[in-house]
């Protein structure tokens, strides 16, 4: 299975949903931890790539480089059937090093997307240095398409203010990817309209929120949800996904489960009616929950 693919602005497409390889996997900064080979992982992505789910999400803080290489090199997969993301966060020092050695850690020649995981919160580290190491790369060969997540509109601007300074497209922002859903449509103001004026693609990380971590007390999109699956014949996993695409980001989600996994490739033989579309957002918008990185974004309202 070959799932439908959407065009970036450097001209790289990007296969419309995302496995992720951190969230339940995760092993942060323990060095440990990191060197030990998850084979409950391992498996999980194998059976991802066998399911069509091809895009794989990581990142050096997730500590799960070891097991994403490993589950290519057992799936048999070539390299040009995978698009693999990565994201630089504990390596900002030396955004160069950082990319090698997550590549070599892979056993991969090169990242199709690489992201700055969260804008920087050192005052001897801006974003604007981390960005031109990172179109160098991308000039040499190492990286294919760059982008951002996390960050918020005036985050953005100076990396936009480069392109234009510069005159070259190799400095435009590809991706900015942030926790989106019905339940968090804005993870920060006007971020989602700003990207698609300035024509960067949004990716969602925890496009499932509402079945994953449901509000507490009021959930108008539950009943919505079940509705709507019962209509399509898609469970309410699939019509969140759906929706996600339908709104023009693309979902990044995952599980561990092989029959989860087919779900989510199984997206793609059905359309949302608009009047459906426009339901699941605007009912979204009656609650929001906010469940990562609290602590930087909780002073922002959601919608």
């Amino acid at each position: 299975m070959t799932l439908p693919e959407k065009e970036l602005p450097s001209g790289v497409t990007i296969p419309l949903v995302g496995y992720g390889v951190g969230t339940r996997w995760f092993k942060g900064y323990d060095n440990n931890a990191a060197d030990k080979l998850d084979e409950s992982l391992v498996e999980s992505i194998v059976n991802a790539i066998e399911n069509g789910l091809t895009h794989l999400d990581t990142a050096e803080m997730y500590g799960t480089d070891k097991e994403v290489g490993e589950a290519i090199k057992r799936s048999g997969i070539t390299r040009d059937k995978l698009f693999v993301t990565g994201k630089l966060l504990n390596g900002r020092a030396d955004p160069e090093a950082a990319v090698n050695a997550s590549l070599s850690r892979l056993g991969l020649g090169y990242f199709d997307l690489y992201l700055i995981h969260f804008p920087s919160d050192n005052k001897d580290i801006s974003d604007v240095d981390t960005w031109k190491t990172l179109v160098s790369l991308k000039k040499a060969g190492k990286l294919r398409a760059i982008g951002v997540s996390n960050f918020t509109t005036s985050q953005i601007e100076p990396l936009l203010k480069l392109e234009q300074e510069t005159g070259d497209p190799d400095y435009h922002p590809d991706v900015n990817q942030i926790e989106f859903n019905p339940y968090l449509t804005a993870q920060t103001p006007d971020i989602v309209p700003f990207c698609k004026e300035n024509n960067i693609q949004v990716e969602a990380y925890h496009p499932l929120g509402p079945i994953v971590h449901p509000p507490t007390g009021s959930d108008p999109l539950k009943p919505v949800l079940e509705e709507l699956s019962a209509k399509y014949g898609k469970t309410p996993a699939q019509i969140l996904l759906k929706w996600t695409i339908a709104v023009g980001v693309v979902p990044v989600s995952t599980s561990s489960k092989s029959s989860r996994q087919k779900e989510y490739a199984d997206i793609f033989d059905f359309d949302l009616d608009t009047e459906d579309v426009n339901l699941i957002t605007s009912t979204g918008k009656q609650v929001t929950v906010r469940i990562y990185a609290k602590q930087l974004y909780d002073k922002y309202p959601g919608h």
